[in-house]
């Protein structure tokens, strides 16, 4: 964050009394608010430790509680080299400092030194905590007022609610507050800091010399006969009025009978003229008319006299020298807009003669448009006063608005406080649920524990009273799907250190859940017992071994599977329900038969710890939703397997090889494809190499499948 050569508004507290420790956050700068990640560049909570300057080593604890809850930040007079905000060498948030800079006290400034007003709801027993504020009372806001006296400081004023210098706060303990700051302090300027613009008047330009007239006007001796026309293209020059008596005395001094031993005296320099032309004279042309007035003789009348005289009988001023022909007489001149007024009137009281009105004026050029622009003009005005009202409308919303969210933060406290209150009962209550769950749980715990001893106490009892046979008690399991149940079966093989894929696993577990014996083939008969417990082991079943002639018995109760381990050729006079799959060892004539293969190196964990422990059914159920109808096309392939064998199939290995296919097709990576490669390996290869066929037909079949082309 930028501190050089700004200015802030800051909230100063004491933080550690006992050591009389001061700090400060800055809330707002001259130019608005600071930003949430310029606060995070401060440390932890936003604050600045507050160190003593040289200067006031002694004077510093009384000065900085006397500045209140608020201060200023004054940073614009110190050089650019000079930091006085630099790194805390004691911060150590473990230690309790996490104020990660310091700021110099002579940096800190009272909160009278600027023009800064708290901006207070009416009502609110809150006190402000600048020296003068303003209060707001729904949108209008009005002051200032004295914090101490509620008097007004000054002429009050008023500030609109969206005034860009009115800014929210949100101050350390979570509150916010209104602040009016008017204008940036060093913004503003005075006549004095800068002359060459306190005034902007222009000087006045010096008044242009008169040039003299290049030549003078003489007068005339005689008025002559020819009558002079005055037109509009002849412009009328501009007299001065010493310049119209002179033209009027010499056309008169003829009429005078001025004797010609007489010289006419020159007139004068004619002033000089304006250099901009008069404007035209227009309407009918006047003519000097050829009549001489009779006048009294010089020696009897004066030039003002004859003047006088003339005025008076015309009635009104003449130009000099210029009497009006009786012929010419003047009409006034009717306004033709004001006549144009009268006759549409009369003409817009009559349907007929209204209609012809308008085709008339409408047949003039441009009427049209002028009409349309004046009722586009008309619909603008209608415009602005409809948009008028909604800016009213809106404007009564948001005030509106304001005074809901002035009343929403000053319920919030208590709508808080509520809530937490609230919460803190329900985390009561869950907490006590929690422990009497906690306490039923380990109950239930302990009575499992009890009656699995019972359990094995009852078995042993049992087997000592028996005089022989092998007994086995399914566990209590979870509901898990296959692909879990899968997986765990790969886990447990591969760490071992079985060569087993994931569809190696997913096969393996059809059979096993599927059909009531399976047997392990491997190249050692260590490796098939290893497998056998590892399924187990991997599915959480129970596991009984059992020698040539014995017949596992399965105790009612559980729902997990339970596998009866046999080595040598088992005795299966005697069908069993109960006993859900049998893992065969060692037997030639056990289908379907599952490979193993160790992988290559040394692995050195064993997985042999107990998995999860599984209920049966879910997987039985996951698997008979996967059964779905077998394509024609691999049955014309396993036809044409029995054909190249040469020799009828028998029923229950088709049986077996049709219910392995239906869930395998859609469980198995691979499709239908990876279920007749396992199908072929687990049953009719095994069949065939039993019976002594030749398995050389099989290969052609069998070139797609690489786990059956494994065996032939």
């Amino acid at each position: 964050m930028e501190f050089s050569g700004r200015f802030f508004l800051a909230a100063i507290e004491e933080d550690n009394t006992q050591r009389a420790l001061f700090r400060v956050r800055p809330l707002l700068s001259e130019e608005g608010g600071i930003p949430p990640e310029d606060i995070d560049t401060l440390g932890d909570e936003g604050f600045l430790r507050v160190v003593p300057d040289r200067a006031e080593q002694h004077s510093f604890k009384e000065r900085m509680r006397e500045l209140g809850h608020l201060c200023l930040i004054d940073l614009r007079s110190v050089p650019a080299e000079i930091s006085k905000v630099r790194n805390n060498k004691n911060y150590s948030p473990s230690a309790g400092e996490v104020n990660r800079y310091v700021i110099y006290s002579d940096a800190i400034r009272e909160l009278s030194e600027a023009e800064i007003y708290e901006v207070v709801a009416e009502g609110r027993a809150a006190q402000p905590d600048t020296v003068n504020y303003y209060l707001r009372k729904g949108g209008h806001i009005q002051g200032p007022f004295d914090a101490g006296s509620a008097e007004p400081a000054a002429p009050l004023s008023c500030i609109a609610p969206d005034n860009s210098r009115l800014f929210c706060v949100t101050m350390p303990d979570g509150r916010e507050k209104l602040y009016y700051w008017p204008a940036p302090l060093m913004s503003v300027k005075t006549a004095d800091d800068n002359p060459a613009q306190g005034n902007t008047t222009e000087p006045e330009k010096p008044a242009e010399t008169e040039k003299p007239a290049d030549e003078r006007t003489e007068v005339q001796a005689s008025v002559p006969s020819v009558q002079t026309k005055i037109t509009d293209e002849v412009p009328a020059p501009q007299m001065s009025a010493k310049d119209k008596i002179l033209e009027l005395q010499a056309a008169i001094s003829p009429l005078l009978d001025v004797k010609d031993e007489e010289p006419a005296a020159e007139a004068p320099a004619a002033e000089p003229q304006p250099a901009h032309k008069a404007a035209k004279l227009s309407g009918a042309p006047i003519r000097v008319s050829g009549h001489k007035p009779a006048v009294a003789r010089r020696d009897t009348l004066s030039l003002s006299s004859v003047v006088d005289r003339e005025v008076r009988r015309s009635g009104r001023p003449q130009e000099p020298s210029v009497s009006l022909n009786n012929s010419h007489d003047l009409h006034p001149v009717e306004n033709p807009a004001e006549q144009f007024k009268q006759a549409l009137r009369r003409l817009w009281n009559g349907s007929e003669s209204r209609k012809q009105a308008l085709d008339s004026i409408l047949s003039m050029d441009g009427a049209a448009q002028a009409l349309c622009e004046q009722l586009s003009d008309e619909g603008s005005k209608a415009m602005q006063a409809v948009v008028h009202q909604q800016l009213n409308e809106l404007e009564a919303e948001r005030l509106a608005l304001v005074m809901e969210l002035d009343r929403l933060q000053h319920n919030r406290a208590d709508m808080l406080k509520e809530a937490l209150s609230l919460g803190g009962r329900q985390a009561e209550e869950l907490e006590h649920k929690k422990q009497a769950l906690s306490e039923a749980t380990e109950l239930m715990r302990v009575q499992c524990v009890q009656l699995d001893e019972q359990r094995a106490a009852l078995i042993k009892e049992m087997k000592a009273l028996s005089s022989g046979g092998c007994y086995a008690a399914p566990g209590f399991g979870d509901e898990c799907s296959f692909e879990k149940a899968s997986k765990l079966v790969a886990q447990a093989f591969g760490g071992a250190g079985f060569a087993v894929s994931k569809v190696d696993a997913s096969s393996l577990l059809i059979m096993a859940m599927s059909f009531p014996q399976v047997a392990f083939e491997g190249d050692d008969i260590g490796d098939e017992r290893l497998a056998a417990h590892l399924l187990c082991r991997a599915l959480g079943a129970a596991m009984v071994e059992c020698s040539a002639g014995e017949e596992p018995v399965i105790l009612t109760g559980g729902d997990a599977p339970v596998f009866a381990l046999y080595q040598g050729k088992p005795d299966f006079s005697r069908k069993d329900s109960a006993v859900y799959s049998r893992l065969i060892v060692v037997d030639s004539y056990a289908l379907p038969r599952v490979q193993v293969r160790p992988a290559p190196g040394f692995r050195m964990e064993m997985a042999l710890r107990t998995g999860t422990c599984i209920r049966k059914e879910s997987v039985c159920r996951a698997i008979r939703e996967a059964y779905r109808e077998i394509p024609a096309d691999a049955l014309s392939l396993l036809a044409a397997a029995e054909t190249a064998l040469k020799r009828r199939l028998p029923l229950s290995l088709k049986r077996d090889v049709l219910n392995y296919l239906s869930p395998a097709q859609t469980l198995l990576e691979g499709g239908i494809a990876s279920a007749l490669d396992y199908a072929f390996a687990g049953f009719i290869i095994p069949f065939a190499k039993r019976q002594g066929m030749d398995m050389n037909v099989l290969r052609g079949l069998c070139a797609a499948m690489p786990l059956s082309s494994s065996l032939l």
